[in-house]
């Protein structure tokens, strides 16, 4: 009898833990697409809402570009992926940009940053981009856009080698590898040497994010959608 009951505490103790071991099998499942449906639901969202943008801006400037970097100095140039308009949102509610702001993208592509921003009132935005390819598609954006309220310039250029001065406000939206990256911060730095002022540095889907949690003149002051955005200011 002591082993037959024996048996029966066994056999409801292993039900017991195939019914959780079910239980939670069923949680991770349902968990798990309800998370995909919330990323479905804001990537279709995002999609629509940067093609009608485009469309109100008359400027053409999604689908990625591929492009093999041979011309930049430390040949460690990325894709061209457009900043979605939802985050650029977030930015300039962040930013708050002022009329005597000067903004410099890095690895601008087409322009959507560039043209965004010059919907604010800055006193100027700058584009900068290496490849010919895409400065060309960004000045035919700018040839149709009519909604500027600050000027705009694309530059054909090296951001390693870019003279920064006097702008205030950069962005980057992982535009090239970590050497790049390491001396466009070495050169806004040492501008704040000849021109002492406020910047703010945006890094959009930040890879490098470590190259500027390094430096001891910086303090990372926002964070948007945890780590997807990430802002740093100047210590004063």
């Amino acid at each position: 009898m002591p082993l037959l009951m024996s048996f029966q505490s066994i056999a409801i103790s292993a039900r017991k833990s195939l019914v959780k071991k079910i239980f939670w099998h069923t949680v991770r499942y349902f968990t798990g697409l309800l998370d995909y449906t919330r990323h479905y639901a804001i990537s279709s969202f995002s999609l629509i809402k940067d093609y009608y943008s485009d469309k109100k801006l008359n400027i053409q400037t999604d689908e990625t570009y591929h492009f093999q970097d041979n011309s930049s100095l430390f040949k460690d140039g990325q894709i061209y992926q457009p900043t979605p308009y939802y985050m650029l949102e977030k930015i300039v509610d962040y930013l708050k940009p002022k009329p005597e702001d000067i903004l410099v993208d890095f690895g601008s592509g087409k322009g959507r940053v560039v043209f965004f921003m010059a919907l604010q009132r800055l006193k100027k935005v700058t584009g900068l981009e290496l490849n010919r390819e895409l400065i060309d598609i960004a000045q035919k954006n700018l040839n149709s856009f009519s909604l500027s309220h600050s000027p705009i310039e694309f530059v054909n250029a090296d951001a390693s080698t870019f003279r920064i001065q006097d702008e205030s406000i950069f962005f980057m939206f992982n535009p090239f590898g970590s050497k790049t990256i390491g001396k466009v911060i070495d050169n806004i730095k040492h501008s704040l040497i000849t021109n002492p002022r406020q910047v703010q540095i945006v890094y959009y889907s930040p890879a490098y994010r470590n190259l500027l949690y390094s430096q001891d003149w910086l303090s990372l002051r926002k964070d948007i959608d945890n780590g997807g955005c990430l802002i740093w200011h100047n210590k004063s």
